[in-house]
């Protein structure tokens, strides 16, 4: 009976440790390339607020094991770059207070991270899901809309050499696919939709 039951423990063990080693852990600040977007410009003076919240961003899990994501910079290179392909000029604002420099005000700020990691999925990806609240504000400092968006990445390639590039890579895309919904849903918001036409 107790070899029995040390055969059960030991199995158990064995199991525990290759659902756990599955993803030993990871720990990056997320760095990627974002190619400019190919889009008619919006006639809009926008500004871009983004609160400390925003620029020092970071995920982090202690579920299974301990994965750290620093997404801040990356966030702040890309709605920066996005922002200013979409709309005729954009300026950066410490808040989403009136401004009459502006036309449109936009504060961008992250509600959920959700990741998959290869124990979990059993394959050897990682998978994001990044829900935002993009509020956005006419220059009053009025609320025209306030859109939840999700984008989604994953790792390209299962046979990456390490945690932390198979996860920068799924962030990568994740952050992608953020930057082509910005350009092409953020006009078509039925709120601001509505407000556009109301400035021709």
């Amino acid at each position: 009976m107790r070899n029995t039951a040390t055969k059960i423990t030991t199995t158990l063990g064995i199991l525990i440790s290759l659902l756990l080693g599955g993803c030993s852990g990871a720990s990056l600040v997320v760095e990627g390339d974002y190619p400019n977007a190919l889009t008619h410009k919006l006639p809009v003076t926008a500004g871009l607020v983004l609160d400390d919240q925003f620029q020092h961003y970071t995920y982090t899990s202690n579920e299974g094991a301990d994965i750290s994501i620093g997404l801040g910079s990356a966030q702040v290179e890309l709605f920066t770059q996005i922002l200013k392909d979409l709309f005729n000029r954009t300026i950066p604002l410490p808040s989403a207070s009136a401004n009459s420099s502006v036309d449109l005000i936009i504060a961008p700020h992250v509600e959920e991270l959700q990741l998959v990691t290869p124990a979990e999925s059993n394959a050897k990806i990682f998978e994001i899901w990044i829900k935002y609240n993009i509020q956005v504000f006419n220059n009053r400092g009025e609320t025209i809309a306030d859109w939840l968006m999700t984008s989604y990445g994953k790792t390209q390639d299962r046979f990456m050499a390490s945690n932390e590039d198979a996860l920068n890579e799924a962030a990568v895309v994740a952050m992608r696919d953020a930057g082509a919904r910005l350009i092409i849903e953020l006009p078509r918001v039925p709120e601001i939709r509505n407000w556009l036409e109301q400035q021709k």
